[in-house]
């Protein structure tokens, strides 16, 4: 099996977005998300991340 590697263009970009094909892209500066990020605390495991959340809405439910 072969891989493929394209190269995009700023062109290609801007034509992409206007003709919608890349309606599903999440366009941002990594670094900027990067330390948005490390400013919500520890980075967790999805799975882990997933246990407490559903053991705080847990919480929530029982003392309401």
């Amino acid at each position: 099996m072969s891989s493929v590697t394209r190269v995009f263009t700023v062109k290609d970009i801007e034509s992409g977005i206007a003709d919608g094909a890349l309606v599903e892209v999440v366009w941002g500066n990594h670094d900027i998300i990067d330390r948005r990020l490390c400013d919500l605390g520890e980075p967790r495991d999805l799975p882990e991340w997933f246990a407490r959340w559903k053991g705080a809405l847990i919480e929530m439910v029982v003392s309401t």
